[in-house]
């Protein structure tokens, strides 16, 4: 009997292969949209904080540029007071008005420098021949010329002088801006630079004379306009005659001439708004003549009227001929 022959099985080792952890795809996705969503929050805040900090840097230069426009109109808008007035008044006329007797030439001089002129001031020289005379003098202005506050008066002044030759005073009349840089503190006003003349400046403005827009109004039916123009007549006569009291019974805003002037002659206008309708508007040109002295005087008038129980009324009577938007378009 033949034996069996066991044979024992082999084991066969194999290597067990980590498990790759999975990736949950619906995890991954949430994070991904929250990192988008963090960077597009801070992107956004960051852009808004940066329009923030330009509209504040924009708000800060607005508000230096005005402070600096402020300060220079603050600097510029000088004002015109008593103090400057009476210290520029005695100055011009003691500056202006020059002496040939040199006593009389040198006592200005001192006055000049004790009571006008800064500390540090050198004595114009005197005249060599003839005098000057200060004939009129009138305030023009009062503005900083490179910084420094400069009062300006227009003046006219005669030059006499004696020709040599002739033996004879001749006198030259000269009409020019006589400029004044000072100086002003509690302490009082000083002239700090040389006076010096100017040419008077030319006006150079080119304005239209004030007229009505016939536009905006219609005429009225020529008997209407005959009872207004006859009560017009009648109000100017006692316009001219009356003072303001006596007009108050006309007139809602009374005034009058009382006696200093008489209607010479008057041409108007009946005239209705016509989106109204209602009031009339006349427009006059008026000429009084002076009653003292026969000047004629010409003048341009607006008349507001109303009719009420069968009486007109002024409304407003104004010395123009502008157009208004008020309570008589209404």
């Amino acid at each position: 009997m033949k034996k069996r022959q066991l044979r024992r099985k082999e084991k066969v080792y194999t290597e067990k292969v980590p498990k790759q952890k999975k990736i949950h795809s619906k995890k991954a996705v949430k994070w991904i949209w929250c990192l988008i969503l963090f960077l597009c929050f801070s992107g956004g805040l960051a852009f808004f904080q940066s329009m923030k900090t330009k509209v504040q840097v924009s708000f800060l230069k607005d508000e230096i540029q005005q402070l600096q426009k402020k300060e220079v109109q603050s600097r510029s808008e000088l004002t015109y007071t008593p103090e400057i007035e009476s210290f520029m008044n005695r100055f011009v006329a003691l500056y202006m008005n020059t002496f040939d007797n040199h006593e009389q030439e040198q006592q200005r001089q001192e006055t000049l420098k004790k009571e006008f002129y800064a500390q540090n001031f050198i004595q114009e020289p005197g005249s060599v021949s003839g005098v000057r005379k200060l004939t009129a003098a009138s305030f023009i202005g009062l503005k900083e010329i490179e910084t420094i506050p400069t009062a300006s008066y227009k003046v006219t002044y005669d030059i006499r002088s004696m020709n040599p030759e002739s033996k004879k005073e001749t006198s030259v009349t000269i009409t020019q801006v006589l400029n004044l840089p000072f100086s002003i503190s509690n302490k009082g006003c000083r002239i700090i630079a040389y006076p010096y003349f100017t040419a008077l400046p030319k006006n150079t403005e080119k304005q239209r004379m004030i007229t009505y827009d016939d536009t905006l109004y219609e005429t009225v039916d020529a008997s209407e306009a005959k009872d207004v123009e006859g009560f017009v007549e009648d109000f100017l006569d006692k316009y001219a005659k009356n003072n303001a009291k006596d007009m108050s019974y006309m007139m809602k805003e009374p005034e009058g001439l009382n006696q200093t002037a008489k209607v010479d002659q008057v041409e108007m206008k009946v005239l209705r708004y016509k989106e109204t309708k209602k009031t009339f508007i006349v427009k006059a040109t008026v000429v009084f003549r002076d009653g003292d002295t026969s000047l004629l005087q010409k003048e341009q008038m607006t008349l507001v009227i109303t009719k009420k129980t069968n009486q007109y009324y002024v409304e407003k009577l104004t010395h123009n001929w502008l157009d208004r938007k008020g309570e008589e378009r209404k």
